[in-house]
């Protein structure tokens, strides 16, 4: 990659000419992470794309993280109370949270059960390949997802709200609004609300 680089600079000292939009180019296809396209254009909210980076790069500092540093003595999970924390746990095999997950599914007419991350990644990954609406809606609706289950499992932990039961509504209400404000996703989200 560092070769296509300094090729493209030679081309561009030769020619007397830059293009930041080649720069750009040439870092974004340097990308060495097989998920970078799930945060490329996605018009989630950035507090939630962050909290999608850091599961991504398995920085989220779930509990059995947190034990490892020795922060913690407890690796259980926070909701369920029955096995470890951990991120292949706590977002697809969790009882919670695949309850969730299998909500808002629904709610956008997909039928699937949630797998372990590295096959939930790789599925994530095929259905919101292209440009086209339905790409873009599915990786806003994982995005915002992830980012309100987070946050119910921080405010179970911090809060002892472990009955939270509008998760669903607000990340629901997430993939509305930030959907209604892209002209391309309007009429299909306006279809999923009826």
């Amino acid at each position: 990659m560092i070769a296509h680089i300094d090729s493209e600079w030679q081309r561009m000292l030769v020619n007397r000419k830059f293009s930041m939009k080649t720069v750009y180019n040439c870092l974004i296809a340097s990308n060495s992470v097989c998920w970078h396209s799930l945060l490329r254009r996605n018009i989630a909210r950035p507090r939630a794309c962050i909290t999608l980076w850091m599961l991504c790069h398995g920085q989220l500092p779930t509990k059995d993280r947190l034990y490892i540093f020795g922060l913690l003595d407890n690796k259980r999970c926070s909701l369920c109370d029955h096995v470890e924390e951990t991120v292949e746990h706590f977002f697809f095999e969790c009882s919670a949270t695949k309850r969730l997950w299998t909500a808002i599914m629904n709610w956008l007419h997909i039928h699937h059960c949630p797998l372990p991350w590295s096959l939930e990644l790789h599925w994530i990954l095929e259905n919101t390949k292209g440009k086209g609406w339905k790409a873009m809606l599915f990786k806003l609706a994982v995005t915002e997802a992830v980012h309100e289950i987070w946050l119910y499992r921080n405010d179970s932990i911090f809060n002892s709200n472990t009955h939270r039961n509008n998760t669903v509504e607000k990340i629901i209400d997430c993939i509305a609004y930030r959907g209604w404000e892209n002209r391309k996703l309007r009429l299909h989200v306006a279809n999923l609300m009826l």
